[in-house]
């Protein structure tokens, strides 16, 4: 099963994300199941996971929280389209990022090559696996959202998917 590594957002943002994802609910949209609002770090094949459950609570204490701004709609074109929100991308986000790949650098080759350095677009993931009636009425409903939605990135946590189990979560400085 992979893991993902995540960076999630305060409570507050959460709740208006989670209000977002209701609606997208409501209207018969695919949601992710089983998360919270979030940012990945990094996605990775079988690892040792008790090793790697030290590895990231060590990690945790390397950084702090960080406020960003979610700041336009996005969408990756796949086989099974996801609409997002998308952070403005600042040094202190790819600084995070290039950080956390670095102490992980010894499972680079478990790492899912979207989310490794050079390759990452940060997202917060609003609905997934669509059709195109999805497509359509989710970006209806999403370009309606008040844009940017101001956010923190206050704790760092680890799940296991699908089914998604959340396995860790620390709080950031």
């Amino acid at each position: 099963m992979p893991y993902a590594i995540e960076l999630y957002l305060d409570t507050e943002s959460s709740k208006t994300i989670g209000e977002i994802r209701n609606k997208l609910i409501s209207e018969g949209i695919n949601i992710d199941q089983g998360t919270k609002p979030q940012i990945s770090l990094g996605i990775y094949n079988e690892v040792k996971i008790e090793d790697f459950i030290t590895e990231i609570q060590i990690f945790s204490r390397k950084i702090k929280s960080l406020n960003i701004n979610l700041s336009s709609i996005g969408m990756f074109v796949t086989q099974e389209p996801v609409i997002y929100l998308a952070p403005t991308v600042t040094k202190e986000l790819l600084d995070i990022h290039a950080k956390f790949h670095s102490y992980f650098e010894k499972y680079k080759n478990q790492a899912w090559d979207y989310y490794l350095p050079n390759n990452w677009v940060p997202h917060c993931t609003l609905a997934m696996n669509l059709d195109n009636d999805m497509v359509n009425r989710g970006i209806e409903i999403c370009s309606k959202i008040r844009l940017p939605l101001k956010a923190r990135l206050d704790r760092i946590g680890l799940i296991k998917f699908k089914p998604n189990k959340q396995l860790i979560e620390y709080k950031l400085e």
